[in-house]
């Protein structure tokens, strides 16, 4: 049996997530953004397509089918509900992405099962304001958490 919680990741109306793609027994880690209609899955369901950017990072850096991978699991977290992260332009959630992916690479040697980046962000002036680091911080912080059990 395979249990999985959907809870409300499929709704993207109004609401943006940070998510991370987590393969535990193949120690690997994707950070990505969205404010896409179905949320959080339906970005997975995009990134596990014979096309998708995870499915090729993944086949490329860990040099494995992604079919034999069966322990993925997606973390995801819901940002504000304010417009500068809900609405089309992607610029703060693609800053708060991008400081939880270094953090995570900055932090990943310290715990107790090391594991790969394998996702690409890129910087913006966004990246230094206080509210993004903040909100970078607590997800990084949630998915150690998570991480360690």
């Amino acid at each position: 049996m395979i249990v999985t919680e959907i809870s409300s990741i499929f709704s993207g109306r109004e609401r943006a997530y940070i998510y991370i793609i987590l393969s535990k027994s193949h120690r690997t880690v994707y950070v990505g953004e969205t404010n896409d209609r179905h949320g959080t899955i339906g970005r997975l369901r995009a990134h596990i397509g014979s096309c998708g950017t995870f499915r090729k990072r993944f086949e490329e850096r860990i040099d494995d089918d992604l079919e034999n991978v069966d322990d993925l699991i997606l973390l995801s977290y819901v940002l504000p509900s304010d417009p500068l992260y809900t609405g089309v332009a992607s610029t703060y959630r693609q800053s708060v992405e991008y400081l939880v992916q270094v953090k995570l690479l900055e932090r990943r040697a310290s715990l107790n099962k090391a594991f790969k980046v394998i996702s690409n962000v890129r910087t913006f002036s966004t990246t230094s304001e206080k509210k993004v680091e903040k909100l970078a911080e607590t997800i990084v912080l949630k998915f150690i958490d998570y991480y360690n059990i």
